[in-house]
């Protein structure tokens, strides 16, 4: 129960190296709303090992009434030796904090994780260098991808760290399958830890197949300097949310398969009559990084089939046709 101002709740005297492949798994709840902090306390030895203000991490800390469990990755300098933290929770008189359970995790990493942010998780062991960041229970290595395993709306996973200029990592390349979800997101570290300006969204297919997403991050809100880390997330997952990587990668340049989407179908009129001659307007993208050839694009159901051909299309270049269609009576109603 808070009965003060800055409240928090230390650990007990531990003593741990630490590493860059930890992180904090806090599981509580709370009456009060608000920053959630996590200081430590290491150094050379017990007694030098003091708390001080740039010793800190922040996380947000929710008030629905239900247990919420929060992992933290913490900003401290590997290889040195851990001997105390605390959790700082938000203020407020009289209200209630209900802590479950503290651990510090370490992810089971095999050797170091790529100088580049290249990761292909069909390698065994690749997706130990990831972290669980939020909404989420775990992550496993299946048939070649790795799976999160999603507990709330916003499941996000964190890289492992590196250095490389925005100019250089100007692409994401994702390749992923989801279902029941159609928003994803990608977070990027710029400095310190992941600023909430630092997102940038994009819209994915959630019909449970593996498809390549190529993001231009150059329109990305503030993405300018060296990124040191980035994390992916889902917006608006539910409960039967199924959510597989089999790699993600920043570039100079598009990569992965090339893949056709439909980017846009319309038509010429609102209005539409039996018997009169109507434009179908489709226009089709090529969201991969390779090149595709002998191609084409089908419009059936309305007017009889129709098809055209496409050559070749090449990494972020679009296809645009269109077709002269006539509704016939069955395909149309009168107004009311």
């Amino acid at each position: 129960q808070i009965t003060a101002s800055d409240p928090y709740i230390g650990s007990p005297d531990i003593e741990i190296t630490t590493s860059k492949f930890q992180y904090i798994r806090v599981t509580m709840r709370s009456q009060v709303k608000g920053a959630g902090q996590i200081f430590w306390a290491a150094g050379p030895s017990r007694r030098e090992a003091n708390f001080n203000a740039a010793d800190v991490d922040n996380f947000s800390i929710s008030a629905d009434g239900d247990f919420h469990t929060y992992y933290i990755i913490p900003s401290w300098k590997p290889g040195t030796t851990l001997y105390r933290f605390r959790i700082d929770t938000p203020e407020g008189p009289d209200k209630l904090v209900e802590i479950r359970d503290v651990a510090i995790m370490e992810r089971n990493v095999t050797g170091d994780p790529p100088a580049k942010p290249d990761y292909d998780f069909s390698a065994p062991g690749s997706a130990e260098f990831w972290m669980p960041h939020q909404d989420m229970e775990s992550m496993s290595q299946e048939n070649g991808a790795m799976k999160v395993h999603v507990s709330g709306a916003a499941p996000a996973i964190v890289s492992p760290p590196f250095e490389i200029t925005s100019t250089e990592a100007r692409f994401l390349t994702l390749q992923t399958s989801v279902t029941d979800c159609s928003q994803a997101e990608v977070w990027y570290e710029i400095g310190s830890g992941f600023s909430p300006p630092n997102r940038h969204s994009f819209q994915i297919i959630p019909d449970g197949k593996f498809h390549t997403y190529n993001i231009d991050l150059s329109e990305a809100r503030g993405y300018d300097g060296v990124i040191s880390r980035i994390a992916v997330s889902l917006a608006g997952a539910g409960t039967k949310t199924q959510w597989l990587l089999r790699s993600v990668r920043l570039g100079p340049a598009p990569s992965g398969p090339g893949e056709i989407v439909l980017s846009s179908l319309e038509i010429e009129s609102a209005v539409v009559f039996a018997g009169k001659t109507t434009k179908v307007y489709c226009e089709v993208s090529n969201v991969g990084g390779e090149i595709i050839e002998q191609a084409e694009v089908r419009l059936t159901g309305i007017g009889g089939d129709r098809r055209q051909d496409i050559s070749s299309l090449d990494a972020s270049q679009s296809f645009a046709c269109e077709w002269d269609v006539v509704f016939s009576e069955s395909e149309t109603s009168e107004p009311e």
